[in-house]
């Protein structure tokens, strides 16, 4: 009985001890996904130095709505719906700056900052980028590893009419693989965006 016991045991850590590679793969993966999404908006930062780079000479108020996690089929990052409220102050040249504060079905809560771009394709078409640092507040939502977060994201827009544009976008939320549980998560939605002030 004695033996069956130990060969149990040993059985049992046996199936334990492979998963230890398995959890720093998915690290390392999580970690190569957060870079590249956190790269995404410095690359789009360099890309609109040049001529076609949009500038906005007055103050904007964007607000949207959209699906988090919609593009992870997974139990553990179920879908839910999230709101966003941003301010985009005037920018010089290409790029400004940007406040605003995230809300999902669940009462999660980001507040973030950072700076914004644009870079007009035309006429009417509009790419955008941002990131920046976020605070977050899980409540009853998702657990992202900690409150200090980075906000990243990219969009397209169109203008309805003079200086309203609606887009569409998505931002990622992580904390960077700065702290060891690190999941991140992703909004993708739409968002209507008028200047402020308009005829005044």
């Amino acid at each position: 009985m004695h033996y069956l016991r130990s060969a149990s045991k040993s059985t049992s850590d046996h199936d334990i001890l492979p998963a230890a590679p398995q959890r720093r793969d998915g690290k390392r993966r999580q970690r190569i996904h957060d870079y590249l999404l956190l790269l995404i908006p410095l690359v789009f930062g360099l890309i609109t130095q040049t001529a076609n780079a949009a500038a906005f000479d007055m103050p904007y108020f964007s607000f949207g709505g959209g699906v988090m996690d919609a593009n992870r089929n997974d139990d553990d990052d179920p879908e839910r719906g999230a709101w966003s409220l941003n301010i985009m102050l005037p920018s010089q040249r290409s790029f400004g700056p940007v406040i605003g504060v995230m809300y999902d079905e669940e009462s999660a809560t980001a507040i973030y900052g950072g700076i914004y771009g644009t870079y007009s394709l035309g006429e009417r078409w509009h790419v955008s980028g941002s990131f920046g640092p976020a605070a977050y507040w899980e409540a009853d939502s998702k657990d992202l590893g900690s409150t200090l977060q980075f906000r990243s994201g990219i969009g397209i827009h169109y203008e309805l009419y003079p200086h309203s544009y609606l887009g569409l976008a998505i931002h990622h939320l992580s904390n960077g693989s700065l702290y060891d549980h690190n999941p991140g998560t992703e909004l993708i939605g739409l968002y209507l965006s008028v200047p402020i002030g308009l005829g005044r």
